[in-house]
């Protein structure tokens, strides 16, 4: 279907080319939503919650290791304290500060997929 020349449009009345313009804006708002919906954004971090820290590994060429092949987050540590909106103290298993660090930096740390992870056993080898 070809797209309506600008002639056609001329006709209609200036209601109508306001209504298909908001619906065309509207339209693009919830693209924007949708797009913007990502990461944790519905998570608040409570007082001595699990959760883990993103590091940023460094390579060592020398021991061989690559960022790559490094866990990406660290933990699990608890939280002591909240100092703002989205910044929190974390201190780990022993009582020692880890340091402060932004709501971005954290996940949530869930147990049970943790603990089920413990529980997996490798088989044995059977030498022969």
């Amino acid at each position: 279907m070809p797209k309506e020349s600008w002639l056609d449009q001329k006709d209609e009345g200036t209601e109508e080319k306001i209504r298909r313009a908001y619906v065309k804006m509207k339209k693009r708002t919830m693209a924007r939503e949708k797009l913007r919906k990502r990461g944790n954004a519905e998570w608040n971090p409570e007082l001595n919650e699990n959760v883990l820290v993103k590091k940023q590994p460094i390579s060592d060429a020398v021991r061989g290791i690559t960022p790559k092949i490094l866990h990406l987050f660290q933990g699990p540590y608890r939280i002591s304290k909240i100092l703002g909106y989205s910044a929190y103290e974390l201190r780990d298993d022993q009582g020692k500060l880890t340091g402060e660090f932004n709501k971005k930096q954290l996940k949530q740390y869930k147990e049970e997929i943790h603990s089920q992870a413990e529980e997996v056993e490798t088989p044995a080898r059977a030498d022969c």
